[in-house]
């Protein structure tokens, strides 16, 4: 197995000291990764960025879409909602057509991610509904 050594010209002999601490402490498999991630960091770090990109447009199309749901009851019945308890809006909304569609079509971006989340979902109604279930638009909606 050929081991690579990453070296500089300029070499401050504290980095080197705790250069050399650290891949004592990899292990073998540790050793490899982090050669592995020096060559290709480039790549590595251009994923991550790309991938948290993705989450931040995906955070304002979830975001866009519930702003139109919201307003699209709000216009509907907003005097209504306002003199009522959450769980009396909740049964107005459980017999009323809600607009999903409307609503996911504000974006043309395909993917959603909910507050609190990291992760991509698709856009579509089901994954929607299951981050706006009508508990929360009753909340939200009070």
């Amino acid at each position: 197995m050929t081991r690579v050594v990453v070296t500089t010209a300029l070499v401050d002999p504290k980095t080197t000291m705790i250069f050399a601490f650290i891949r004592s402490t990899l292990g073998t498999f540790g050793n490899t990764l982090l050669d592995f991630y020096i060559a290709n960091s480039i790549w590595i770090n251009g994923l991550i960025l790309l991938y948290a990109l993705l989450v931040v447009v995906s955070r304002r199309s979830f975001d866009l879409s519930r702003q139109l749901l919201l307003s699209s009851l709000q216009s509907q019945y907003g005097q209504q909602f306002q003199k009522k308890r959450p769980e009396s809006v909740l049964k107005t909304l459980k017999k009323t057509s809600i607009p999903w569609e409307e609503a996911l079509r504000r974006t043309s971006i395909p993917f959603v991610t909910p507050p609190g989340s990291i992760r991509i979902y698709p856009k579509n109604l089901e994954t929607f509904q299951k981050f706006m279930p009508l508990e929360k638009l009753a909340e939200l909606l009070k």
